[in-house]
């Protein structure tokens, strides 16, 4: 037995609504069912020996190799307790399996001013109030705060009011949606945000590219974990929150918030599998609930209705007495799990006759014609109509009405302007360069459909890369369904900065071995330096009526320069 991690799981999360601390462990398999029961107890020793309350019992969670340990406890002493988990876990591996001796002495001096440091009998006190008015209560190391949008205060941790002295009255909070799903989710939020923008609503926006509001980028990277979703709810002139959610930040800390009013899973495939315990696609299911199980009663959680894995959370959340309301989406208006919700008197988005519809008790609405929606490329792209229902259907839930939501779809262009990195056609002197972050079989899969409608026959040359996290299988899934499309040619390319575990030049390796396994000849796998050079060596053997997809498309900027000189110098 080895420890992995120990960490602080802030908010709601895959194994309770409350904070925690969760202990990983791993394990070989000869210890496939080792007693916990020492370090349970040392813990709890150490928790005496410092004061340091607990809550509960332990959940315990195993899978393959791994088991995941948490137990709750107040938020105040939440970090101390982290520290004396991981005491704990080093003094039983150290007495009963030959690890190494803790550093008793340092541990001491570390966790005593720590634990007198952070207990805040305030702070408790205006969690458990919060609670009690049901408002939003946001906390970290430095800051807690109250409310969401206008209606919020906020406090520096180390100088909190008391209960008494908070105008409660003048807190509320602003609509909330959270948005996940394996792919599809990035897409869904910009749209969403769209759709806002058409209703006269300032959005907070949390994604893949950062924290906006409104128009403008707050903060630029990564930003769907729940440091970058305090960071939006709390800016005091927006009136919606749509917080895109990444299954990284569910599994590390888990959500910012409970009591969200809306909750859209897009889909749930065999992505990121093999991380944090996370091993098959039932538990990256079970991930993605946390967002729907995060819904306030009488909220609204939209599911995509042709996913196995959401028909059955759809069941269980139907089940559970919570009050709140499944809506489905497909664009499959027969689709007999969509059929039979219907039936059942739930909300239902489709398309019928050309158009994407609402159907509710009160009948058939038409928002929008499928093909006038750009995003969709007059039809062709199935994946962007699941995603125009997706949206609506969740702008719906939030408030927006039937015009703002129909502006938005044909507003919203597949451009880097609005949508940049997933689904967009450059046009260089007549041929078709597609970029998208399609990395993934699903996503692979969809987009790869969208580039051989826009061939109308000519060719297709593709440009791929994966991180070196990802399975010899999955490099193989992937290569299958580049293959099948028969290609001309594929560039294959290390993705800089993601070796993950592998050696320099070892994926794109994997990638070449697999691509000829599954049939291309060796001539037309090619391998790139970078996501430039793949694009300027396609369209130097590209004619007019060609289409170059680009996978993984992540160094936007200077493939943009590339493709921005392509068009001033090719000749006609």
């Amino acid at each position: 037995m080895k420890l992995d991690d120990v960490r602080r799981l802030t908010g709601p999360n895959l194994y309770s609504k409350s904070p925690g601390v969760i202990v990983e462990l791993l394990v070989d398999d000869s210890e496939l069912s080792p007693t916990l029961s020492p370090i349970l107890a040392e813990w709890d020793a150490l928790r005496a020996r410092f004061g340091v309350p607990g809550a509960g019992d332990a959940i315990v969670r195993r899978s393959k190799g791994r088991i995941a340990l948490l137990r709750s406890g107040p938020i105040d002493t939440l970090l101390a307790d982290a520290e004396l988990a991981e005491w704990a876990v080093q003094r039983v591996l150290a007495s009963h399996h030959g690890g190494e001796q803790p550093d008793d002495v340092g541990k001491l001096a570390l966790i005593t001013p720590l634990v007198d440091g952070l207990r805040s009998e305030r702070l408790l006190a205006l969690e458990k109030e919060a609670q009690g008015r049901e408002l939003h209560f946001l906390w970290d190391d430095d800051t807690v705060a109250i409310g969401t949008g206008p209606r919020a205060v906020s406090w520096p941790r180390a100088s909190l009011p008391l209960v008494a002295e908070v105008d409660w009255d003048a807190l509320g909070h602003i609509p909330i949606a959270i948005i996940t799903g394996t792919n599809g989710k990035t897409t869904s939020t910009r749209l969403l945000a769209r759709m806002a923008r058409e209703c006269g609503l300032i959005a907070a926006v949390t994604s893949t590219d950062g924290v906006a509001v409104g128009d403008a980028i707050i903060e630029a990277g990564d930003c769907t974990g729940p440091f970058a979703a305090r960071k939006a709810l709390l800016r005091p002139e927006i009136g919606v929150a749509l917080l895109e959610t990444a299954r990284g930040g569910i599994l590390r800390r888990g959500l910012a918030v409970d009591g969200a009013d809306v909750a859209l899973i897009t889909n749930v495939s065999d992505d990121h599998l093999g991380s944090y315990g996370i091993d098959d696609v039932a538990s990256m299911a079970r991930v993605k609930a946390v967002v729907a199980t995060s819904v306030r009663p009488g909220g609204v959680v939209v599911l995509n209705a042709e996913d196995e894995n959401l028909q059955v959370l759809g069941r269980a959340l139907a089940r559970d007495g919570a009050g709140r309301r499944v809506v489905w989406f497909s664009p499959e208006e027969s689709h007999p799990f969509l059929t039979r919700a219907r039936a059942k008197g739930e909300t239902v988005w489709t398309t019928t006759r050309g158009e994407i519809v609402r159907r509710d008790d009160l009948g058939d609405h038409a928002i929008a014609p499928v093909t006038a929606i750009p995003l969709t490329f007059g039809g062709r792209a199935r994946f962007n109509i699941e995603n125009a229902l997706a949206a609506s259907a969740t702008a719906h839930a939030l408030g927006v009405d039937d015009p703002a939501i129909a502006r938005a779809l044909l507003g919203f262009l597949p451009t880097g302007d609005d949508n940049p990195g997933r689904g967009n056609v450059v046009d260089v002197r007549g041929v078709k360069v597609l970029l998208d972050f399609a990395h993934n079989a699903h996503g692979i899969r969809a987009v790869l459909s969208l580039a051989k409608a826009l061939t109308e026959g000519n060719r297709l040359f593709v440009s791929t890369a994966h991180p070196g996290d990802r399975s010899d299988d999955a490099l193989s899934e992937t290569s299958a369904i580049i293959a099948a499309a028969a290609p001309d040619h594929v560039y294959i390319r290390e993705l800089t900065g993601y070796l993950r575990g592998r050696a320099p030049g070892e994926t794109p390796a994997k990638l070449r071995e697999a691509l000829e396994r599954h049939g291309l000849p060796p001539a037309a796998v090619v391998l790139a330096a970078d996501e430039v050079d793949a694009v300027k060596r396609a369209l130097a053997v590209a004619r007019p009526g060609d289409v170059i997809l680009m996978l993984v498309h992540v160094e936007r900027e200077a493939v943009a320069g590339a493709l921005a000189q392509a068009m001033a110098t090719r000749a006609p």
